[in-house]
Order: structure tokens, then sequence, then C-alpha cells
């Protein structure tokens, strides 16, 4: 009983949408997130290719690769291939790691949007999910693999890379709004010029 009225009253937190408002953040959800899938799906593409293609074959696929480019993927294949695993079998692991995280976090963001775009709070972290899935789950942002596939992915891929930086901001006033503890908003003011 005193979680649900917990409950209901995180639920009351934040801006509420309406009107036009809440159909130009739909919007902007729907054409991010189409952006995002766009770029996730020409990435885990890409760096399957560069998992799985011997690096003597590289530079016909990856066309700005220098000779020691080549030189590093040779090394790091023989790393894989002495680790006794298959460079397609190394391939379709990273892959399907790939395709799950980002699918996952698309499924969240599709499931916020859909029960919660009414929300300002909800609405933008289903965006940053979008980004974020796009991102992939590691250190490095995939959106440039994009682009080696499909060069007109480069502004797309220069958008998500800068809405990911943004989202620091969305983490830093979730869930109401609000930054707290109250120095973040000085971090987040550093961070938008990045």
């Amino acid at each position: 009983e005193a979680f649900m009225g917990t409950e209901t009253n995180y639920m009351k937190i934040g801006s509420r949408l309406s009107g036009i408002s809440h159909k130009i953040v739909i919007a902007a959800w729907l054409l991010i997130s189409i952006a995002s899938l766009t770029s996730m799906a020409l990435s885990i593409y890409s760096l399957n290719l560069w998992d799985r293609i011997p690096a003597a074959e590289s530079p016909r696929y990856f066309s700005e690769m220098t000779p020691e480019d080549v030189q590093n993927h040779a090394d790091w294949q023989n790393t894989v291939l002495q680790a006794g695993f298959s460079l397609a079998g190394y391939a379709m692991i990273f892959s399907t790691a790939r395709l799950i995280g980002g699918l996952s976090l698309f499924l969240v963001s599709f499931l916020l949007i859909r029960r919660y775009s009414d929300r300002l709070m909800a609405a933008l972290m289903a965006i940053l999910l979008s980004v974020f899935a796009a991102a992939g789950m590691w250190g490095n942002p995939l959106f440039d693999w994009a682009v080696w596939i499909a060069p007109w992915m480069k502004y797309p891929a220069q958008i998500l890379g800068w809405l990911t930086w943004c989202g620091a901001i969305v983490i830093y006033a979730f869930p109401d709004g609000k930054f707290t503890p109250r120095w973040t908003v000085w971090l987040a003011v550093f961070l938008v010029p990045l």
C-alpha cells in the first residue's frame, strides 16, 4: 500500500506534454529512432565484415585502410585464431551480442514512449535509449562503422554522436527534470559545447 502511493506520486513528477509539443516529441523520437536503428544495422553489418573477413581482404571493403591498419588487423585476427575461435564464429558472437543489446534498448524505448509519451522526462529518456542502442554497449560508439558502409550516414552519425553527449543532461535531470545535486547543472553546461 505504501508502495502504491509512492508509485502514484512518482508518476505525477515531471512536465506533461500536450497538443503540438506532444506530437513534436513523438515525431522527434520516431525520427531519431529510425536514424538510430539504421545506424545500428549498418554498424553491425560493417563490424561483422570487419571481424569475419581476412585482414588481407579488408581494403576491398574498407577503402581508407592503410597498410599499417591491415597489419594491425591481421595481428588482432591472429590473436582471435590463437584463442580458438574461427573468424566467422567470433564475428557471430559479437554481432549477436550487439544485436541483442541494441534491440533490448529499442524495446525499452518503445515501451517508454508508448506508455508515457505525455511525460517530458520519459520521452527524453526514450530518445536517449534509442541513441544508446545505436551507440553500442562498448566504450567507442558504433556510429562511425555505419559510415564505412554507407557514406550518406556521415551527418546522421554526427548528430547521433552529439545526442549521446547531450544525453548526459537528461541523465543529470532524471527523473523529475531537476538537476540533483545542484552542481550537476554546471557539468551539463560544459558538456553542451563538446
